[in-house]
């Protein structure tokens, strides 16, 4: 029932956020999951199977109407305690419920946050969806390519995407994902990225994760996000029985990447 609603990734993202107390409820609001800080918030032993009216007996009319209604979210108040809920949909239909209650110390960490972790987990869940559906039925390395970069982006807010296959140690093969059309000379980039693969490629190769470069003097990158003129590049690799045979950078012009976004782009990388 969970798994339906909600990742286990997902869920391992929500218990890094400390100061929130959240609950899942699945479509007829009973609680499935909960983190430490929300059982803290209530005086009883046994959470997991309750219906939210049950907890929160004060806002039970407050919520008769709630599905019936076009409104995402309802913030309702039990006992001086504030709750949100937000809908949680699957194509449209409501498939369960992200209940917070906001404390003080909770609005530190921003109720937008946590929907937009469970927003981009659903996107990446998506995009995955359309990558494994392509690899049954594609046999062109460069659809699959070009997918790859365009779910990367999508799961990563990049601004846009490159990514170099190694077909020896002097050839490299570029394929480009711009849908903001950021890219007005890429035969320059493409020699600009060209020297820095050298370190690229040992860099991967011994560490066997993405390198995250950015324009901040000192960064182990620097020199290629100035080459690019990005604020920040995810340079993950791309593995074919144990050899690396690709990079994929995705690249922001002005913000950082957090670290759901890195994750992201590392697990469509390893895809190929």
């Amino acid at each position: 029932m969970l798994d339906d609603i909600i990742s286990k990734y997902l869920l391992g993202e929500l218990k890094n956020i400390k100061c929130s107390s959240i609950a899942i409820l699945d479509k007829n609001q009973k609680v499935i999951w909960f983190n430490q800080n929300f059982k803290g918030e209530l005086n009883t032993n046994r959470i997991t199977g309750k219906k939210i009216s049950t907890l929160f007996p004060n806002i039970e009319n407050q919520l008769i109407d709630f599905n019936d209604t076009k409104k995402k979210r309802l913030i309702l108040s039990d006992g001086g305690k504030h709750i949100k809920i937000t809908k949680l949909k699957v194509k449209n239909k409501i498939n369960g419920y992200l209940l917070e209650i906001e404390s003080d110390k909770s609005k530190e960490t921003s109720g937008t946050n946590i929907s937009n972790i469970y927003y981009r987990n659903f996107v990446f869940q998506e995009e995955l969806q359309k990558i494994l559906q392509l690899l049954v039925k594609e046999t062109s390395i460069i659809n699959l390519t070009e997918q790859i970069l365009k779910s990367a982006s999508r799961t990563s807010d990049s601004d846009f995407g490159i990514a170099v296959f190694f077909a020896d140690s002097k050839k490299y093969d570029f394929y480009y994902y711009d849908p903001k059309n950021c890219l007005i000379d890429k035969e320059e980039l493409k020699k600009g990225i060209n020297s820095n693969l050298s370190f690229i490629k040992k860099w991967l190769s011994v560490n066997k994760k993405s390198l995250i470069a950015k324009d901040i003097p000192g960064n182990i990158g620097y020199s290629l996000a100035r080459t690019v003129q990005c604020q920040s590049v995810i340079i993950s690799p791309g593995y074919f029985n144990q050899e690396l045979v690709a990079a994929f950078l995705m690249m922001k012009l002005k913000n950082d990447f957090n670290p759901l976004e890195i994750t992201h782009v590392e697990n469509f990388a390893a895809i190929l």
